[in-house]
């Protein structure tokens, strides 16, 4: 598992490494942003591996501790409503740490910074755009579900192994275009 997350971390690199040659005009070579990539490798890993503890800590405060006191504190009742709000709670919290982390790799790739200098330059570039980067999260989520569905009833109509391959084209133009 951890070997697969450090791959990640490298073509995660790379990917953002060709990206930003794209951006400055230059031509990317595969090869150069493997190299790069896999420089900022570890930089990346941990990032994911804080980012992943903030969740959990996140879970922790929003659901399992304010259940679990209800729970204690009334064992009889069935804290339905604690339960929702918690929940609501949480993810909140969620889409607003996945709104502002969207330029936390770049800014390991592309300036350099560590892993926790990370999560403050990703705040600061994005705190500004927040409805923006929100908002176009989720038209390409709809705009990706949409299409999705009637992609899937077409491919769906089509013999076993043509619907198989077809499937397995979309799922990897879709993994390919999805934001990072």
């Amino acid at each position: 598992m951890v070997v697969l997350a450090l791959v990640s971390s490298i073509f995660a690199g790379a990917f953002y490494h060709a990206l930003a040659k794209i951006y400055t005009g230059i031509a990317p070579c595969p090869k150069q942003s493997i190299r790069h990539g896999s420089g900022k490798m570890w930089s990346v890993y941990f990032f994911h591996l804080l980012l992943s503890l903030l969740i959990g800590l996140i879970l922790f405060v929003t659901l399992v501790a304010p259940i679990g006191f209800q729970a204690w504190k009334n064992p009889d009742d069935s804290h339905f409503e604690a339960i929702i709000l918690c929940f609501v709670l949480f993810i909140t919290f969620m889409v607003l740490l996945s709104t502002v982390m969207v330029a936390a790799i770049p800014a390991i790739v592309v300036e350099g910074k560590s892993a926790v200098q990370a999560f403050h330059r990703s705040l600061n570039l994005c705190k500004s755009f927040i409805c923006f980067i929100y908002c176009s999260q989720i038209c390409y989520a709809l705009v990706l579900m949409i299409s999705m569905v009637l992609i899937n009833l077409i491919l769906d109509q089509l013999p076993a192994i043509l619907g198989l391959i077809g499937h397995l084209a979309l799922q990897i133009a879709t993994t390919t275009i999805a934001p990072m």
